[in-house]
């Protein structure tokens, strides 16, 4: 007579599916983590190589978020010296029309336009800080509101309040650079020729608002000269600005690359094989329910079962 015994069994069944269903749930949560594991602990070994990479990455994290923001700031910088030389070709053209057609009826409505138009480009800001400004991005570099206010100041360079030196900002590769010239270094010489038309206009061989006399005109040609420079100075100061760009463009692609390589290279260590995840959560469903078919068949077994 066979001995009867489901006790071991049963025992078995049960620690059988205990285990399936403990690596069931840590399969479920690499499956949507995504990770190998929950914590550091959980790399073993690989726990020291992961935390460098993750620190590495960090870094090149920051170093592209840097380079988003100056991105921002140079294109920024791009569309005010855009618009502050088209304000120096817009003098020199109001000049050039006042000539041509020996009259000064339009030429101080547009030069004051000018001037609008060039101050609020010297004057442009993100984010509240003022791109032209140097260190003292706080304040608005050019104070004068109007031309007036302008011609009546005892020198152009009162129309200026900033600092007196350039932010700088440190790039990834470990370099420097001025991030914008200050409005002084750029913007006086249009200011000037501004100021110089309209105290003429003002003073006592003005004003500049009708037919041209002849000292007039010998004044408004002596300043074609002066326009020329600057407008030609405005494009100098905004092709510097477009150096700029594209050196902030090349390091940005750079660090981005750096970023993805580090992270790509954390992933390696962190990440679980997705493929293997879901082969080995379908095998691991399959042995779950075959292991609990097992048990219930073994609790439901009595010696009355052996015995008919």
């Amino acid at each position: 007579m066979n001995r009867i015994s489901t006790y071991v069994q049963t025992i078995s069944a049960q620690a059988e599916i205990m285990r399936t269903q403990k690596a069931l749930a840590e399969t479920q949560r690499q499956a949507s983590s995504g990770l190998r594991a929950n914590d550091l602990q959980g790399f073993g070994l690989d726990a020291g190589r992961l935390m460098s990479l993750r620190t590495i990455a960090a870094r090149n994290d920051a170093a592209v978020e840097q380079m988003r923001q100056l991105t921002v700031r140079v294109d920024s910088q791009a569309l005010a010296l855009e618009r502050f030389q088209a304000a120096a070709e817009e003098t020199k053209a109001a000049i050039a029309d006042a000539l041509s057609l020996n009259s000064g009826v339009e030429l101080m409505n547009r030069l004051a336009n000018v001037f609008a138009q060039a101050r609020d480009a010297v004057n442009a800001d993100v984010g509240g800080r003022y791109l032209f400004a140097g260190a003292s991005s706080d304040s608005r570099p050019v104070t004068a509101d109007t031309l007036d206010a302008l011609a009546a100041l005892p020198l152009t360079d009162d129309a200026f309040d900033h600092a007196d030196y350039a932010e700088t900002v440190r790039l990834p590769d470990g370099s420097v650079i001025e991030a914008a010239p200050r409005a002084r270094e750029f913007a006086t010489g249009l200011f000037d020729l501004l100021r110089v038309i309209k105290q003429f206009s003002d003073g006592p061989d003005g004003p500049l608002t009708g037919s041209l006399t002849q000292d007039q005109r010998d004044f408004l040609t002596s300043q074609m000269a002066t326009a020329n420079g600057v407008r030609e100075a405005a494009g100098v100061v905004q092709g510097a600005n477009g150096g700029i760009q594209r050196r902030v463009d090349d390091l940005t692609l750079f660090a981005g690359e750096r970023r993805d390589l580090w992270t790509g290279l954390a992933g390696e260590v962190s990440d679980a094989d997705m493929g293997e995840v879901a082969t080995r959560l379908s095998a691991l469903q399959t042995q779950f329910q075959a292991s609990a078919q097992v048990f219930s068949q073994v609790s439901r077994l009595t010696l009355l079962d052996s015995l008919r």
